[in-house]
């Protein structure tokens, strides 16, 4: 936690420079970044190819393919762009790596100064298999919360858009239109892509 003394309010001015204090030591957080380096680096050493890898980057990074996903984690919101943070491994409820899977993590911008950040999970082949928002920013607009509330809307979007869906595929988005599920719709439409 960072806390900002009195002088340092003070003293931000043009030509001053605020100093802050933090709480913890900063060899705590050298040694956590670091970890969190190396943990990156060794991105695809659980048996993900580099192809599924540059597969889910190539659908993840397209402009279009972020504005639609944040019409579903921030219905309504001007869109202000993506950036790529980073890969890491997924582990189960227990805290073990789950080797078969990998997970992409992706920040948002949006509305004035909104950030999301969302890790999305995929398999060996290259297959997008889940989302999860990692942390946000939001008051009001939690993720998925508008788009649960317009889910007519964001649902017909994704059934009438995806000429790749297949029968079962469509009955499963009608179900989860039916039950205003934005997220398990938003999972259905990153599977496809």
């Amino acid at each position: 936690m960072t806390t900002i003394s009195k002088t340092a309010l003070d003293s931000n001015r043009p030509g001053n420079v605020a100093r802050f204090s933090k709480s913890l030591p900063g060899y705590v957080a050298v040694v956590l970044l670091a970890c969190f380096t190396i943990g990156l680096s060794s991105a695809r050493a659980y048996g993900q190819s580099d192809a599924a890898y540059q597969r889910v980057r190539s659908i993840l990074d397209k402009q279009q393919n972020g504005q639609s996903i944040l019409e579903f984690l921030h219905f309504g919101a001007d869109y202000h762009g993506h950036t790529f943070l980073g890969e890491t491994s997924v582990n189960d409820g227990y805290g073990n790596d789950v080797p078969s899977e990998r997970a992409l993590v992706y920040r948002y911008h949006w509305a004035d100064d909104g950030v999301t950040d969302v890790a999305f999970f995929y398999d060996a082949r290259g297959n997008i298999v889940g989302s999860s928002i990692v942390k946000t920013n939001a008051v009001l607009s939690q993720p998925f919360g508008l788009a649960n509330l317009s889910i007519k809307v964001v649902g017909r979007m994704v059934v009438d858009s995806d000429d790749k869906m297949s029968d079962a595929d469509r009955k499963l988005a009608l179900e989860l239109i039916d039950d205003a599920d934005a997220h398990g719709l938003l999972n259905l439409w990153l599977s496809t892509q």
